[in-house]
C-alpha cells in the first residue's frame, strides 16, 4: 500500500527513511495516521468491539494470519488508549511471560520497536481467551481488549490515495460519539426522541454502550469515543459537574457537533439535532450532512453564539434553533460554491434557518405562534472579507479600524457585518491577528482572504 523505497533508496519500513524529513516525507507519516481514522476503520472496529467476543476477535485473527499475511492488528488497553501493530506469523508450543503461560505466539512487527523483540509479540491462551503483549503490559487481565483485526487492504485503504476504494463494506453502522476528555464522573444513556422534543430513557441501556479511545493517542483518554449500536435511537450524556465539552456524534448521514464552554448534558438524536445545556457561557453547534441528506444546497451549518441551553433541529426545510438568548448570534454555512453567513439578535427563543439561496441565509420567527415561521428579521449580505470599515475596499483602514474596535469597542464600534468581514484569519472571532493578515494582504504577501488554517 505504501512503499517507503519510493522515498528513500533501500527503505522497507518508515524508520529507514534518514531524517530531518523531507516535506513528502512528513505527508507520508500524516497519510499513515490519517489511514486509522477513516469511518470505515472506526465502523469495523465499533463492530469488534460491540458484536465479537473476545475468543471470536482472537479465532478471526488466527484465521487470517494461517497463510502468514500481513494484518492489521489494533488493541486497546483498560485504561484507556490504544495501539495499532502488524502481524505476520503464528507459532504454537508453550510460553510463559509474566508468570503466565500461552500457548500461541503472534509475531508482529510494531513502528516502535526498531529491531525485532519476543516482548512486542502476542502471546496467546486459546484455552481462555486471554492475552498479553509483554512490552505495553497490555494485558486481558487489566482490560485491554482487541479492536479491528484484518488483512484485508480494501478496509485498510478506504478513501485511501494510493489505490484506494470508497465502497462501504459494513451493513450494520454504529453511531459513535467522540468526546475530548471528560474530567467529571458522567452517564451515558440511549434515549427516545419524541416529535415534540420530549425523550424517553431506554432502561439498562449504559451496559449497551461500548466505550474505546483511539489507537493513536499518546495520552490517556486524550480523546475518548463511545460505539452506540442500534443508530436508530439518540444518546444523552449527563455531568456531575459542569466543564467545557467538546463533542461529536457520527451518524451515517450526519457529522453532529457540539462545543459548549459549561455544559452538563447534551443530547444527540440521529434525527439531526443537538441540545446541550448548562451554565451562560459560549457554544458553537455544527452540523455537516451527506450529500442528499441536508435541507438546504449546503451541506454544512454552524451556529455561535452565548446561552445557557441550545438546540439546533434539521427539518425538510431548513433548520430550527432553540435558545434562551439570541443576543449576537452568528450562522454561517458552506457548500462547493458558497460560504454564506450573517449574525442576528432578537427576543423570540425559537428562529428559522433557511436557505434563500445558496448565497443568503434567512432568518425567520413564529410571531402569531401558530408553529409557521411566517416572519423574516434577518437575511445574510455578502462578506465581503477584510472589509472591516465597510467602505467598499480593503486597505490599511481596515487593519485600523479592527485595532481601534479592540481597543475601545464603544467609542469605535463595528456593525455586525463589519465584525463578519473583518474575521479573515481563518479562526473564529476578531482579534488582533485578523488586523495582522489584511496587513499582510495589504502589502502584498497575502493573495486572498480569508487565508485557512491548519
Amino acid at each position: 500500500m505504501i512503499e517507503p523505497e519510493k522515498y528513500q533508496e533501500g527503505a522497507n519500513f518508515l524508520h529507514d527513511i534518514q531524517g530531518p524529513p523531507t516535506n513528502d516525507v512528513k505527508s507520508l507519516i500524516n497519510y499513515y495516521y490519517a489511514l486509522q481514522v477513516t469511518d470505515e476503520v472506526y465502523q469495523y472496529t465499533a463492530n469488534a468491539l460491540y458484536y465479537m467476543t473476545e475468543k471470536q476477535k482472537i479465532q478471526k485473527l488466527l484465521n487470517q494470519l494461517e497463510d502468514n499475511s500481513p494484518t492489521l492488528l489494533t488493541y486497546f488497553f483498560g485504561e484507556g488508549g490504544g495501539h495499532a501493530i502488524v502481524a505476520y506469523g503464528v507459532e504454537y508450543g508453550s510460553f510463559v511471560k509474566n508468570k503466565k503461560s500461552y500457548n500461541v505466539k503472534v509475531i508482529t512487527y510494531d513502528n516502535n520497536a526498531v529491531d525485532f523483540s519476543d516482548n512486542y509479540c502476542m502471546y496467546i491462551n486459546t484455552s481462555n481467551n486471554s492475552w498479553v503483549i509483554p512490552a505495553y503490559s497490555a494485558d486481558t487481565a487489566t482490560g485491554s481488549t482487541l479492536g479491528l483485526t484484518t488483512d484485508d487492504l480494501s478496509i485498510m485503504n478506504y478513501h485511501g490515495y494510493f489505490g484506494g476504494n470508497n465502497e462501504k463494506s459494513i451493513q450494520e453502522y454504529i453511531s459513535i460519539l467522540s468526546s475530548k476528555a471528560i474530567a467529571s464522573d458522567f452517564s451515558l444513556r440511549k434515549i427516545n426522541m419524541n416529535s415534540n422534543g420530549s425523550y424517553t430513557i431506554n432502561a439498562g441501556s449504559e451496559d449497551d454502550i461500548k466505550m474505546f479511545s483511539s489507537f493513536m493517542d499518546d495520552s490517556v483518554q486524550s480523546d475518548i469515543k463511545f460505539a452506540i449500536g442500534d443508530s436508530s435511537k439518540g444518546c444523552m450524556m449527563n455531568l456531575d459537574k459542569t466543564e467545557d465539552i467538546d463533542m461529536s456524534m457520527r451518524y451515517e448521514h450526519d457529522l453532529i457537533s457540539v462545543n459548549f464552554e459549561n455544559a452538563d448534558k447534551v443530547i444527540f438524536d440521529p434525527s439531526g439535532y443537538i441540545e446541550a445545556s448548562g451554565e451562560n457561557s459560549s457554544y458553537t453547534v455544527d452540523m455537516v450532512s451527506n450529500d442528499g441528506y441536508a435541507p438546504t444546497d449546503w451541506y454544512d451549518l454552524s451556529v455561535s453564539g452565548t446561552g445557557k441551553n441550545v438546540n439546533l433541529k434539521k427539518t425538510k426545510d431548513g433548520y430550527i434553533l432553540h435558545s434562551d438568548n439570541f443576543k449576537n448570534i452568528t450562522v454561517s454555512a458552506e457548500s462547493d460554491n458558497a460560504n454564506p453567513k450573517c449574525s442576528f439578535s432578537t427576543d423570540y427563543n425559537d428562529v428559522f434557518i433557511y436557505e434563500t439561496d445558496e448565497n443568503t441565509i434567512g432568518i425567520a420567527v413564529d410571531t402569531d405562534d401558530n408553529g409557521t415561521y411566517e416572519t423574516k428579521i434577518q437575511t445574510s449580505e455578502a462578506v465581503k472579507y477584510g472589509d472591516a470599515n465597510e467602505d467598499g475596499k480593503v486597505s490599511i483602514s481596515d487593519a485600523v479600524a479592527i485595532l481601534q474596535y479592540l481597543a475601545n469597542a464603544e467609542k469605535f464600534p463595528l456593525s455586525e457585518q463589519g465584525k463578519l468581514n473583518a474575521d479573515v484569519d481563518g479562526v473564529a472571532g476578531v482579534t488582533g491577528k485578523d488586523a495582522a493578515v489584511i496587513q499582510m494582504y495589504d502589502a502584498g504577501v497575502v493573495s486572498a482572504l480569508p487565508i485557512t488554517t491548519n
